[in-house]
C-alpha cells in the first residue's frame, strides 16, 4: 500500500524502475536468508 502511494502520479519509467529495485531487493534478501539457513 505504501509503495502504491509512493509511485502514484509519477512517470511510468519511474514506476518501472522502482518496481525493478524492489524486486532486486527482495531477491537479495531471499538469497541472504537461504545462505543463512544453508551455509556451505
Amino acid at each position: 500500500m505504501l509503495f502504491y502511494f509512493h509511485t502514484h502520479g509519477r512517470p511510468h519509467l519511474d514506476v518501472i524502475l522502482h518496481l525493478f529495485v524492489s524486486i532486486t531487493d527482495a531477491a537479495i534478501a531471499g538469497s541472504i536468508l537461504l545462505e543463512m539457513a544453508f551455509p556451505h
